[in-house]
């Protein structure tokens, strides 16, 4: 029996390090905006990079060096590089037997600039017909981003939950976080946990506020068993419909932040599978996460349980929350919430 099963999209991530003074000194953080000479031409410091990527990959990856026993399923293109990243992925131990290859079309790819550590993401998601195949036995499924195609996957996701006895964790992709509610509401339902980010959050939950806690409880009513929402470095906070659980983020200077949300998700789950509490699920992603985000590419600083452990048990009471800000608390009105497309 597999730990996990792990369901979404990989993608192939061309990474730019942007470090010219012109577009440093353009950026404004409070209206999370910069700007890029145009037209220009550009001499970078660093070369740009190319390395293995997307949700499922990260997660799969991160789930397999934490010692958990990981199968994958993801639809790769018909090209060199999507081949490449099948050949990593199956040599870092992740069962790959699932994995299918579209022969019409090429493998996802994104375009990433890390500025200041941080990144703005470029993706392409390839026109895709998923069809899941009758999984192997496993106590957990992971759910994320995937392409447009997505009705048919979720539905066969969700049959295979009443019929295997699976437990659900679903982060939903950026596509399933702005598409019509109605084609991921069943998704969330099912949903033994649910991740997102803060952003992701303000979208899914159709809730106008930036109250964490009002947020969770939207969310809740949409039938997941227990949330969670990550607050980038203030930390991350549970919801299970009873109370409400918040963890710290490791404070470090970033190099390149691309996959930190799902190193992040990926310890938690792992954490979840090695019968952990909810709080040191968290505290494990964020002390992984602050680790991945200290080198270049989603999965290159991926740490192994014992180095997790060792790591967290030392680094636990740095894992201060930082509360609401002054923007995040508006309260909103009843008739603010609502279950539409």
């Amino acid at each position: 029996m597999f730990d996990f099963v792990v369901i979404g999209d990989i993608v192939i991530d061309r990474i730019l390090h942007l470090s010219h003074s012109d577009i440093i000194n353009s950026i404004d953080p409070q209206k999370h905006t910069v700007t890029l000479p145009f037209p220009n031409k550009i001499q970078l410091d660093v070369a740009p990079s190319t390395n293995a990527g997307g949700n499922a990959y990260n997660v799969a990856t991160a789930m397999k060096k934490l010692g958990l026993n990981v199968a994958l399923y993801s639809v790769i293109g018909n090209d060199f590089e999507g081949q490449k990243m099948l050949d990593e992925i199956k040599a870092a131990g992740v069962n790959c037997d699932l994995v299918t290859k579209d022969e019409n079309a090429e493998t996802n790819s994104a375009v990433i600039l890390n500025i200041r550590g941080d990144r703005l993401v470029m993706s392409y998601h390839q026109p895709r017909k998923y069809s899941l195949p009758d999984i192997p036995d496993t106590k957990f499924v992971y759910l994320t981003s995937i392409g447009e195609d997505d009705q048919e996957l979720f539905k066969q996701v969700l049959e295979l939950k009443q019929k295997k006895g699976f437990k659900l964790i679903f982060s939903p992709g950026t596509l399933q976080v702005t598409e019509p509610f109605a084609e991921v509401k069943d998704v969330i339902a099912a949903s033994d946990l649910l991740i997102l980010n803060k952003a992701e959050a303000i979208s899914m939950s159709r809730l106008n506020t930036e109250s964490n806690e009002y947020l969770m409880q939207g969310l809740f009513k949409y039938g997941p068993k227990q949330i969670i929402i990550t607050r980038s470095d203030r930390g991350s906070i549970a919801y299970d419909g009873k109370g409400f659980v918040k963890v710290g983020a490791l404070k470090v200077t970033p190099v390149e932040s691309t996959g930190a949300g799902d190193c992040f998700a990926a310890s938690v789950g792992a954490a979840i599978a090695y019968e952990k509490d909810i709080a040191t699920a968290m505290g494990w992603g964020a002390v992984n996460a602050a680790n991945a985000i200290c080198s270049v590419g989603a999965t290159t600083g991926l740490l192994t349980k014992d180095e997790l452990e060792a790591q967290y048990n030392e680094k636990v009471s740095q894992l201060v929350y930082t509360e609401a800000t002054s923007s995040e608390i508006k309260i909103p009105k009843v008739s603010e919430h609502y279950e539409g497309s």
